[in-house]
Order: structure tokens, then sequence, then C-alpha cells
């Protein structure tokens, strides 16, 4: 749940007041203990270390089978197949599954069969009801800020440099800031990463709900091509470039899907003909 200012001050004020009275000498032993529960949880919600539902993040991450517990380590199949228990944070109005909370090894096997592991730097899992390019829920790093403004969305590459699948980095405050740590949860060397996007909170809401995601969130301008190359061939000769490339833009900007942007460009021209000059030239 996002703070707002109102809220802010209020809990700024209330933790100050609850400050006082520790340091009075007034409070008996059980009041002081309660006081200063209060007081933890407050710095914790103005530090965004409490989620949407009062759950402390680092405590509900390490629920998952994998964290600091007393639960068995899942086996490899399990992996594979997701079937372990995980921690469940909501961030935002969002649901996220960890799979490897900070500080735990992720581990698996690549396609030709080699070993590997790695110290999760931040908190790994997926979107709770989201459907990426592999069938599964998209996968997620979160940072350390619970409420953010934007999402950065990185195209992850296979060897061939062909897209592979969406990695979401949330709670991150700059692009540079996601970038650095989806590479700090990787090998050396590691060459997944494809192109990166920003996109507003409530924008990657309906992108992440908006059923299986296949392609690529930064190939906006591959799009522009797709559309050209078909404007170019006679597809669309009575839309004028700029216009076109507007169009794609709006589409893009409302997430819809390579198929559903033509859906939107020839609504558009049907119903605005008289606004388009046929181009000879085409």
């Amino acid at each position: 749940m996002s703070l707002s200012l109102k809220d802010k001050i209020a809990l700024q004020k209330e933790a100050s007041e609850i400050k006082k009275s520790l340091n009075s000498g007034e409070l008996s032993i059980g009041d002081k203990i309660e006081k200063q529960k209060r007081w933890s949880f407050i710095i914790k919600r103005l530090n965004g270390r409490i989620d949407d539902n009062g759950n402390d993040i680092t405590e509900a991450a390490n629920q998952a089978a994998t964290g600091d517990n007393d639960l068995p380590e899942p086996t490899d199949n399990q992996k594979q197949a997701g079937n372990y228990k995980k921690g469940d944070i909501t961030l935002s109005g969002i649901n996220f599954r960890i799979e490897n909370p900070k500080g735990s090894t992720r581990s698996g096997k690549d396609k030709d069969g080699n070993k590997w592991s790695i110290t999760m730097k931040h908190h790994y899992g997926d979107v709770k009801g989201s459907k990426g390019a592999d069938d599964d829920p998209i996968d997620v790093f979160l940072g350390d800020t619970p409420d953010p403004e934007k999402v950065f969305i990185i195209d992850q590459v296979d060897l061939r440099g062909q897209f592979d699948e969406h990695k979401v980095m949330f709670g991150f405050d700059s692009m540079a800031d996601a970038k650095k740590a989806y590479l700090a949860n990787y090998e050396d060397g590691w060459a997944g990463l494809g192109d990166i996007t920003a996109m507003p909170l409530e924008k990657f809401k309906k992108w992440v709900s908006g059923g299986k995601r296949t392609q690529p969130v930064g190939a906006i301008s591959d799009t522009e091509a797709t559309f050209l190359d078909e404007y170019q061939g006679g597809k669309f000769n009575d839309l004028k470039p700029d216009a076109f490339k507007g169009l794609i833009l709006q589409a893009d900007e409302e997430g819809l899907s390579l198929e559903e942007n033509k859906a939107v460009v020839t609504a558009y021209i049907l119903s605005n003909q008289k606004l388009f000059e046929v181009s000879a030239s085409v």
C-alpha cells in the first residue's frame, strides 16, 4: 500500500512521540515492549520494509523453502516444476511469490546440462497470476523501493541474441540501478541482458495482467519497422507514415500486442479515411 504524504507525516509524528515516551522513564516494562514494537514497525514501514499487508518483507521472503528457515531445501525436480513453498509479498497491489530470498543460493542446470549456482543479491520470484513467454509466471527481482513510480522490464536474450523471456525489475530507482541489480544476480560474463524499458507503474499493472507476454517490450522500433514494411507493401496505403507511427506508439502505450496494434490501425483508417491522402508513391 502506497503511503501518502499525509500518512508519512502522521507516522513520523507518532514515531517521534513514542521515542519521547520511551525516554521518559515513566512506562512499565510491558508498555515499553509494546511501544518499542510499534516504533520498530513504523520505522520499517517508512523505510519500505513492510508490504501492503503489514508483513516484514524480509521475513515474508524467507518463508520460501530456499530461505532462512527449517524447511528442507527443494530438490532439482521441485525447482524445475516450481513445486515448493514460496514467500508471499504484496507491493503496490501486486502479488509476488518469492522463490529465492536475498542471500539464498539459486542453482540449476543450463541447457547443456552444466550446473550453476549464485548467491542472490535481491529477492527473486515471480508475479503471481502472470504468464510469460515460457508459459511460467513472469520473473521478478525486488529492490528496496516498495512503491516505485516506474518498473523496469528487461528483454532477456539467449546465446544467439534472440528474445528469451522478460525479467521484471521492481523497486529500483533508476534504469542504471535496475541493470546493475540484474547483472549482480548472474555469473560474470552473463550475456542475457537485452533491451531494458522503463514502464509507469499503472501501465505495468495492465501489462503484466494482460495475458501471455511473448513480445519483447523494448521492440517498439521493430514493431514500427514491421508495420512500415506492410505500409510500403500497400497494406495500409491510405495512411501517412507520421500518423501511422503515432498510432503504433499509442497502441503500444496501451499495452497491446502486435496483432492488436494492427487492429487498432485498421479500425482507425476505416473510421477516419477522409483524414488521409492516398499515397500514389507506395
